[in-house]
């Protein structure tokens, strides 16, 4: 994954949602 916020912002939404699964939360 890049750490470009305007490149793919969607992208990037979607890793953090994955990953705050992983962590448990809802």
């Amino acid at each position: 994954a890049r750490l470009s916020s305007d490149s793919e912002p969607v992208e990037a939404r979607a890793e953090a949602v994955v990953l705050l699964k992983q962590l448990g939360f809802p």
